[in-house]
């Protein structure tokens, strides 16, 4: 994933962005409450 942050970060804002984008990436998302359980959407 390719991303983009205006104005530049601090090299302490950018170890925190990536930081969290690597968690996020770690956990499955959860299902969005409108859709249901065989993926149709309600």
């Amino acid at each position: 994933m390719e991303i983009e942050v205006i104005p530049e970060p601090t090299e302490e804002e950018r170890a925190a962005i990536l930081a969290a984008l690597a968690a996020a990436a770690e956990k499955p998302a959860e299902q969005a409450p409108w859709v249901e359980e065989n993926g149709a959407h309600a």
